[in-house]
């Protein structure tokens, strides 16, 4: 299950992201650099896919979750 749940950085910088940031401004508030911030983007993405796949799958198999 922790591959689909997200660290406490990227709940930070999809927060940022959410309040209107910037990628730019998401690194310079995090003091972190926009490759970085941009890395975390692609893991949240990820980590969204999978975890829709898997309901999904559980909405297939019709199992209560």
């Amino acid at each position: 299950m922790s591959d689909t749940i997200l660290s406490g950085r990227q709940e930070e910088v999809l927060n940022l992201l959410s309040d209107g940031h910037s990628p730019r401004g998401v690194a310079t508030e995090l003091g972190i650099r926009l490759s970085t911030v941009y890395s975390h983007i692609d893991r949240i993405g990820t980590k969204r896919a999978k975890a829709e796949r898997t309901l999904e799958i559980l909405d297939e198999a019709e199992i209560d979750y």
